[in-house]
């Protein structure tokens, strides 16, 4: 069934982009978004065996993507499977890429550096 349902969806996505249909649906769509369904953001590979390649960004594109967001009113819309069902879910972020860091907060204790020394006997 759920093979069925992402045929059907898949198939109707190509009839829009073959026959040229989704340039006549531009003015309605144009700008609303970009949705991403994606399971892994990892380099490409060049493997020959690859079933779930569709469900796969590389770093490069996740970069351009919140690029893209940055300058765009339209919130980055995400489509997360559950089973067998789909949830979207809309995310209102325009600040780009941001690169996560550690940092001390004085006052507080530094547990990282005591986790990351060597075990003595």
């Amino acid at each position: 069934m759920k093979q069925l349902r992402n045929n059907v969806i898949r198939a109707g996505l190509e009839v829009l982009y073959f026959s040229g249909a989704h340039h006549l649906l531009r003015p309605i769509f144009a700008g609303v978004g970009a949705i991403f369904m994606l399971h892994h953001v990892r380099p490409g590979r060049d493997a020959a065996f690859q079933p779930n390649r569709h469900l796969e960004v590389t770093p490069e594109f996740l970069r351009a993507a919140l690029k893209s967001a940055q300058g765009s009113a339209a919130p980055i819309e995400l489509v997360v499977e559950d089973a067998e069902f789909f949830q979207t879910y809309s995310i209102p972020y325009h600040e780009g890429e941001k690169i996560p860091h550690l940092e001390l907060v004085s006052g507080q204790p530094d547990l990282l550096t005591k986790l990351l020394q060597p075990l003595t006997k």
